[in-house]
């Protein structure tokens, strides 16, 4: 199989063009030009996605979505084993299956965190001894996150995924049954490198099995189970250690369940949504059985000719990364989204702290109660962001005629920016003057609430600013998530108790409106640096 372009199966698509406003025939008030696939991927001006079928536009051969205006892209192709043609039961099955093993890769470390201080009673360890295993776990899920896109392009998306989730089950069994700190530290780093899997090529499923038109709410739903669980972890964390005289096994016991599940849905639900559009439907490869692409045995047999090779797959990172709109994209998400682990550190040591030293003097049953806050502001987050995401993108293209840019996505994040701030502040009064535990549970809520209406939006912007690269764009954000989170823990409790916690949560909310700069700077110079990087251009890339 050569991969040959098809000519009868040129995409008739469109999309992004280098620069509009070269071309007369372009306009956002003019009749607009329907252009090829090749130029449907240059990361230019805009995106026609909605047409008006009454005044004669020419669709002939245009696929549209099922209101008759909004312009399917990618194009799909004619063959139903086509992602994109995969029916809506399907393509939800696997978007909730990988959603489920995504939340589970921060469910199953954060379930650890309550039991620090009775394993550091049974290794006779100190807090900070047990802590650094937890430290590594975390910067392990950020580097198992990277590691995992290349052989999602060498070897195929599925394989990487039941492998991963496979290995991680064994190592969290080996948590269980361990007696020696030393393997278990070890464990607990292979633990987080294995589960962080679809925290970054669920991103890769969204862009295989939807069209753009889609992304944001497919995107809301991942990044739903993807934060809330860090703090419904923790909750039932909590709630065990009160419940079972800090016995601290039986939380491992729950992460290996609940990995067991991720193993059941993977047998059940996934497959494989690598499709190459530019190889004719009589040149696909057989697709053969389910399992056959579950396990790997399938790609292997088609790699040739259909997969991309191993170094090229490596490359791609170091190609995405230095396209000049990555880097804002990437500072501006860390200096946001780093504070969520500063407040999860400060909440637990200040809420568990005694009263009469200056704490809240909340039972192990009463601090888990708490993450109730953050897991009701990342559910409200959800809820508002489904909606609003979608008809902020509608009004966008209504008033230009039916053309798009993905900068149209930032408003959102622009409020998700506003409302982090007061956020906390509130936070940050609340530890400094000892305030009721309301005001700590609102600040919170409030600063998630915030977080996860910027975040779907960021993500859906950068993703639609380059498209063939839904790993590593995944893959870069969730690394900054990890390794700004990691940085914090570091300081956080210092700084606080240095300088007051008000002084430290009011710099925080500084640093966000700081961040907010940035942002505006991609607001009005995204579309330039696009252009000025040019096009990502990866064989075999959809």
């Amino acid at each position: 199989m050569d991969g040959s372009k098809d000519p009868s199966q040129e995409e008739k698509q469109v999309g992004y063009c280098e620069d509009i406003a070269e071309k007369p025939h372009v306009t956002a008030h003019q009749e607009h030009h329907l252009i090829t696939s090749e130029e449907a991927t240059q990361e230019g001006e805009g995106i026609l996605l909605t047409i008006n079928t009454k005044d004669g536009t020419d669709t002939a051969g245009l696929k549209l979505a099922p209101d008759g205006r909004t312009v399917l892209i990618p194009q799909p192709s004619d063959d139903p084993n086509d992602p994109l043609n995969w029916p809506w039961w399907k393509k939800h099955a696997v978007l909730l299956t990988t959603s489920i093993l995504a939340g589970n890769g921060d469910f199953s470390l954060c379930l650890g965190f309550p039991a620090i201080l009775p394993q550091a009673g049974h290794w006779n360890k100190s807090y900070n001894s047990m802590n650094f295993t937890t430290n590594l776990a975390v910067i392990m899920v950020g580097v198992g996150g990277v590691l995992a896109i290349p052989p999602s392009y060498f070897w195929g998306r599925a394989p990487v995924v039941f492998w991963s989730v496979l290995a991680s089950a064994l190592f969290t069994l080996g948590i269980c049954l361990t007696d020696s700190f030393e393997a278990f530290y070890a464990l607990r780093a292979l633990q987080g490198a294995t589960l962080t899997v679809c925290q970054t090529t669920t991103l890769c499923y969204i862009k295989d099995m939807f069209f753009l038109h889609e992304h944001a709410r497919k995107i809301g739903i991942w990044l739903f189970f993807f934060y809330v669980t860090p703090y419904v972890g923790p909750m039932l964390g909590y709630f065990m250690i009160s419940g079972l005289d800090s016995a601290w096994r039986p939380l491992y016991w729950l992460a290996f369940g609940s990995t067991c599940l991720d193993l059941v849905l993977v047998l059940l639900f996934l497959d494989e949504t690598w499709y190459r559009r530019d190889v004719s439907i009589e040149e696909q490869p057989r697709r053969g059985g389910r399992w056959q692409r579950v396990v790997g045995i399938w790609q292997i047999r088609h790699h040739n000719g259909y997969f991309m090779g191993v170094v090229p797959a490596f490359g791609r990172l170091w190609a995405v990364l230095v396209k000049p709109l990555m880097l804002p994209i990437l500072v501006y998400f860390c200096l946001y989204f780093m504070w969520a682990t500063g407040v999860n550190i400060t909440a637990a040591v200040l809420l568990g702290t005694p009263v009469d030293v200056g704490g809240y003097g909340f039972s192990p049953e009463a601090s888990g109660f708490i993450y109730f806050a953050p897991a009701i502001g990342v559910t409200l987050g959800e809820a508002l962001g489904h909606w609003l995401n979608d008809w902020n993108a509608a009004r966008y293209t209504r008033r230009h005629d039916g053309l798009f840019k993905a900068e149209a996505r930032l408003p959102v994040t622009y409020l998700g920016t506003i409302i982090m701030v007061p956020g906390l502040v509130l936070l940050g009064q609340s530890f400094e003057h000892r305030l009721h535990w309301l005001g700590v549970a609102f600040g919170w809520g409030i600063y998630i609430f915030g977080a996860m209406l910027s975040s779907v939006a960021i993500t859906a912007y950068a993703l639609e600013c380059y498209p063939q690269a839904s790993g590593e764009v995944s893959a870069f954000i969730n690394f900054m998530r990890v390794m700004g989170g990691f940085a914090v823990g570091y300081f956080q409790q210092p700084w606080g108790l240095s300088v007051g916690y008000g002084a430290s949560f009011g710099t925080q909310a500084a640093v966000i409106v700081a961040a907010g700069g940035i942002l505006t700077f991609i607001y009005f110079y995204g579309e330039r640096l696009r252009v000025k990087g040019g096009p990502l251009r990866f064989p075999g890339s959809t």
